[in-house]
């Protein structure tokens, strides 16, 4: 559920690879050797961490029932001109229908909007499912229903110099060449608070428009947020405490790294999602306005310190991105991979590191046809990318030293999929 719920999220896979992925799922749930749980291999110290062969395979279709894998197949912003899943591979067949709203479904099972539809146009669908057992009808709402995503939005910022630890940008259309905004000036700082913003990162609202968040400097609770519909003017900026401690869940108020966030259609909420080093967790905290937020609840704990959570999510499949930030860092500092049987709040099973060299930030992008994983990797002062490749066990097949982003010294990335008119407004500004 996220950056579609995003999520962050990420724009999802073609309907075909989902299926395909689904079936690879099924039919080798029982070949695999489980990689052992993060936390079970916490207490060894021993080899660098280089590539390793990544089993986090769950078999989502199977996990859940038919209506939760419609329910959570489903984006909670939907493009214009997306196929709908048709069926359940091993299961049963789905028929869609526009319960409410400017829409409507094509012959082909894609939907789309019509002349006089909204730039976010709110819809209800109805999906009705049907096997062996009878027919069942699911209600899915409120989803937004936006043009087609043509590129993304990278923000980032960079450590040291005149302009550091402020907001800048870029943008692709394509996940691999990439147009620089502002001729790498920031485009924003923030001036309340400590007025160092770090780790910044965006989130669709569902009535329109972008929330800003960020880390405030390296050891404060709060996080910052400020609205934008352009990427480029900001108001609204604000001081939000996300690491708040309970009677429940002590916490060391000390810091929250890292936030990103996105818009949950089946709970109506926004989830806020970030790092306590001192804490040794990942928290988030759940909103609906990004004023006031829910005391926070732990999304991972591996019993040692993991940073730089961003997760992601393919057709109802959703993967966690993680760093681990135990010492000494030139054997634990690279990225790994988390998986969830369920949904977002329940990853379970966690990869070796996917990164040969200290790493950090990662975000992924969607190109034509694969995925593209990127990492800061930040004692080369450079962003750095590999190909990640689900069809054949989330392995890494591509050297990431092959590919690096041109900026100068940048410091953890992160992006967010974005339609053409939300594009536009940064083509005036991009080199």
């Amino acid at each position: 559920m996220l950056n579609a719920y995003p999520f962050f999220i990420i724009k999802r896979m073609r309907v075909w690879l989902i299926l395909s992925i689904i079936a690879m799922c099924a039919g080798c749930s029982g070949s695999h050797q489980s990689t052992p749980l993060a936390s079970e291999r916490a207490e060894s110290t021993a080899d660098p961490i280089y590539y390793y062969e990544m089993d986090v395979w769950q078999n989502v279709a199977a996990s859940l029932t038919a209506q939760q894998y419609i329910s959570q197949w489903l984006d909670s912003f939907v493009n214009d001109g997306d196929p709908l899943i048709t069926s359940i591979e091993g299961k049963g067949t789905i028929r869609w229908e526009v319960l409410e709203g400017d829409a409507y479904i094509d012959e082909t099972m894609v939907i789309r909007k019509t002349e006089t539809s909204l730039e976010y146009q709110p819809i209800t669908l109805k999906a009705v499912y049907t096997d062996e057992n009878g027919t069942v009808e699911i209600e899915c709402a409120p989803n937004v229903l936006i043009d087609p995503y043509a590129g993304y939005v990278l923000s980032y910022f960079v450590s040291e110099g005149e302009d550091s630890e402020a907001l800048k940008l870029a943008f692709t259309y394509d996940g691999e060449l990439w147009y620089k905004v502002n001729d790498q000036h920031s485009v924003y700082k923030p001036s309340i608070g400590s007025t160092s913003l770090r780790d910044p990162s965006f989130v669709r609202l569902k009535e329109g428009g972008f929330v800003l968040l960020g880390t405030q400097g390296w050891n404060h609770p709060q996080i910052y947020v400020a609205n934008t519909d352009d990427f480029i003017h900001y108001e609204n900026q604000r001081l939000v405490d996300v690491n708040i401690s309970t009677d429940d869940l002590p916490l060391s108020q000390t810091a929250a790294w890292a936030p990103e966030g996105f818009y949950d259609y089946l709970t109506d909420r926004y989830y806020i999602y970030w790092s306590s080093v001192d804490d040794a967790k990942v928290l988030y905290n759940t909103t609906t306005d990004f004023n006031t937020v829910s005391d926070p609840q732990v999304l991972v704990d591996l019993g040692y310190p993991v940073i730089d959570a961003s997760i992601f999510k393919d057709g109802a499949h959703y993967y966690i991105l993680l760093k681990d930030e135990r010492s000494p860092m030139e054997l634990y500092s690279n990225i790994f991979v988390g998986s969830s049987s369920t949904d977002f709040l329940g990853f379970n099973q966690f990869s070796q590191a996917v990164t040969n060299h200290q790493a950090e930030g990662p975000f992924i992008v969607w190109n034509d046809y694969k995925y593209l994983l990127y990492f800061d990797d930040y004692t080369r002062r450079q962003f750095n990318c590999m190909w990640i490749d689900f069809e054949n066990g989330f392995t890494q097949v591509e050297n990431d030293e092959t590919n690096i982003i041109d900026f100068v010294e940048p410091s953890h990335g992160s992006v967010i999929p974005v339609t053409w008119n939300e594009l536009e407004s940064l083509i005036p500004y991009s080199d």
